[in-house]
């Protein structure tokens, strides 16, 4: 659907952002073939957003649970550098963050 409406808009300036994770590429055969058919058009602009260094994620846990310093080495175990996990994972303790709040449980749980 992306790249049909890629092709259709030829006149209007629009914006269109989609996201993937490129770490299991041979799980999704199909989305290889639509990558490669988005990207044969001049008018895409493909950008790779690298993981986030841990220094980064650190000072981003210390922004969004101060006092928490407990938490960095949980958000990065387990957020495998990517910010809107780690940001969901760095709120307070709920049923859906609670494993953020416990200590690693080693395969265990």
């Amino acid at each position: 659907m992306v790249a049909f409406l890629v092709a259709s808009l030829t006149l209007e300036p629009v914006l269109v952002v989609g996201t993937y994770r490129n770490d299991t590429p041979d799980r999704t055969p199909d989305l290889t073939v639509a990558l490669a058919e988005l990207r044969r058009h001049q008018e895409v602009t493909a950008l790779e957003v690298p993981p986030l260094p841990r220094v980064v994620l650190a000072d981003l846990v210390a922004d969004w649970a101060p006092g928490r310093p407990d938490l960095e080495r949980l958000v990065w175990q387990r957020s495998a550098s990517n910010a809107f996990i780690a940001r969901r994972r760095s709120g307070p303790c709920s049923a859906a963050t609670r494993w953020a709040c416990r200590p690693p449980c080693a395969g265990r749980c």
